[in-house]
């Protein structure tokens, strides 16, 4: 009986620690009917979009820098605050001639509309543990049209 209870407490506390660390999940596609409705117009318009919540203990704050290869400055930087939940999202579109990209956390935004290359990639990444990552990435089959973009995430203990 002792050893189970040695067991159970280790489980406990096992999960205790891993209620410490910032957790990153992927939204899938709601179940309610208006966001079905919503997520129908958005593949009508062609938009591609991709949710994710980030969740903060109050031990970690977060850094989202989203740029673009071949410039220094990052188009946004976005500071989130230990002990938030938080809400980033990725999204593209093709409008005419252009592909709008649009990017950001809560209500942060930013975006950037290029000329539309013949082909692009979306990849995503999630961190295995706490430490730095690429969220997404955005390349390009011909790097003269256009150079990719992507999203680091970076954690800070506090």
């Amino acid at each position: 009986m002792k050893s189970l209870l040695s067991v159970f407490a280790i489980f406990a506390s096992l999960s205790l620690l891993a209620a410490q660390l910032p957790e990153l999940v992927q939204l899938p596609l709601g179940d309610s009917l208006v966001e079905r409705r919503v997520a129908f117009m958005e593949s009508q318009m062609g938009i591609s979009r991709t949710d994710w919540k980030l969740v903060l203990p109050k031990d970690y704050a977060a850094r989202v820098v989203f740029r673009k290869a071949g410039k220094e400055e990052p188009l946004k930087e976005i500071a989130l605050k230990p002990g938030t939940t938080n809400a980033l999202f990725f999204a593209t579109v093709v409008e005419g001639q252009h592909l709008k990209v649009s990017f950001g956390a809560n209500n942060e935004e930013a975006g950037i509309v290029t000329a539309q290359p013949r082909e692009w990639k979306s990849t995503f990444g999630f961190p295995d543990g706490v430490k730095d990552f690429r969220l997404f990435e955005l390349s390009f089959s011909d790097a003269q049209e256009i150079d990719a973009m992507w999203c680091e995430v970076s954690f800070q203990k506090h």
